[in-house]
């Protein structure tokens, strides 16, 4: 008989919204490797604020892979009251929702952000025998404290801490794409078992070999890809195409929508910088439509002490599967792109480091250039793609019931 797992995470995604989410590979890879998968989501698309036709109950996706849905409210915001009301509603109706479904699961792994429901899903893996896995996205409410969002005395970040303690100390094993998040739970003494689960990345696309120096002294473009704002420190990727404007063999490309879009194009015309092209929002499957010409990715975060612990974006897993060098303005903890070789970083908010790095980039030989591209390659195929993930977590499933 197939194992029976659930998986639970409030902002889950499948790809009929444009995009499927980290959890929807997980499932759809683990389906295939003999797991019975049902995924716990709510009914609006927190991205494209849509929703689901099917506010409530269960849907085949897939042989062996079902989602089930759950009525949350319908907002187009990202952070307003509905956000906090939906995390309740959706705790609320878990319990409810799992009774209804008549299954009977060997594992639930529930994921943050949303806290609350954390505790209905303990409740229901107690009900059940089950193991529970806790999924750690992000080191949550600390990182709204560290960016400075709220106080660690409101009362809500306390009883958030409070959840996250809870959980962490009662799963049977704790799950994260953060590389350094032990480091965290030693700091806690928690010592509850920890598996690194890296966010992974897949593209549509072969890529094509990697430009010769003779054709980066040429032309080279330098390229990003994801949400504007100030947190992927696009800021600093601006000033390097300001500096290198008079440089016709470099080329920037920057392709996102968010909060910066409109200030990054004002920039763009008040400076007059031909030498950069920025693009709005682009569906996730057009992306190597633009990606594939560029010569090396940029990353970018903005220096935060709740980065000692390390990061691990869908970006640089997405990043990887081009087998090109990334450029990274971090100064961070557990730095991917050195763990694994495949590109060079440079202080966060620092222009003046970045623009050194492009330079060095572009003039680097090709056994060195080509050897950044092997690396990354390496890294997309052994580590950071969604079958590899999926074959880590299915190793730690419970097959059989206590």
């Amino acid at each position: 008989m197939r194992p029976q797992l659930w998986i639970i995470n409030q902002y889950s995604s499948l790809p009929r919204f444009g995009f499927a989410g980290r959890h929807y590979n997980l499932a759809k890879y683990l389906a295939k490797d003999g797991v019975d998968v049902t995924l716990f989501l709510g009914s609006v698309n927190y991205q494209t604020k849509t929703r689901n036709q099917r506010s409530f109950g269960r849907e085949t996706v897939s042989e062996n892979l079902s989602a089930f849905w759950i009525p949350i409210l319908h907002s187009r915001k990202s952070y307003d009251i509905f956000r906090i009301l939906n995390w309740l509603i959706f705790a609320f109706m878990l319990i409810p929702s799992a009774l209804w479904l008549r299954r009977r699961p060997q594992t639930i792994f529930y994921s943050s952000l949303g806290l609350p429901a954390v505790i209905p899903a303990f409740i229901l893996a107690k009900f059940f025998k089950a193991q529970f896995i806790f999924e750690v996205r992000d080191i949550w409410p600390l990182s709204l404290n560290e960016f400075g969002k709220i106080s660690k005395y409101n009362l809500i970040y306390r009883a958030l801490l409070q959840i996250e303690k809870w959980a962490l100390r009662k799963a049977d094993l704790i799950v994260s794409p953060i590389p350094g998040l032990q480091e965290y739970l030693d700091q806690h003494k928690i010592d509850t078992p920890f598996t690194w689960l890296p966010q992974s990345g897949k593209i549509n696309y072969s890529p094509k070999p990697p430009a010769s120096l003779e054709h980066r002294q040429m032309k080279m473009t330098v390229a990003y890809a994801g949400t504007l704002n100030l947190s992927n420190d696009l800021l600093s990727l601006m000033a390097a195409a300001k500096e290198l404007k008079l440089d016709t063999t470099i080329r920037f490309l920057i392709i996102g929508g968010g909060p910066l879009y409109q200030d990054l194009c004002d920039q763009k015309i008040a400076e007059d910088l031909d030498n950069l092209v920025i693009m709005g929002a682009t569906p996730q499957e057009d992306l190597p439509n633009y990606l594939k010409d560029a010569d090396i990715l940029y990353h970018g975060a903005y220096d935060r002490p709740l980065y000692r612990f390390g990061i691990c974006p869908i970006k640089i897993g997405e990043y990887l599967c081009y087998h090109r060098p990334i450029l990274q303005s971090y100064s961070g903890g557990y730095d991917i792109t050195k763990m694994y070789e495949c590109g060079r970083t440079v202080p966060s908010q620092n222009a003046e480091a970045l623009c050194k790095a492009i330079k060095e980039l572009q003039a680097l030989n090709d056994e060195a250039f080509f050897q950044y591209c092997k690396n990354a390659q390496m890294a997309s195929d052994t580590v950071f793609n969604h079958k590899q993930t999926a074959s880590v977590l299915r190793k730690k499933l419970r097959t059989e019931r206590d």
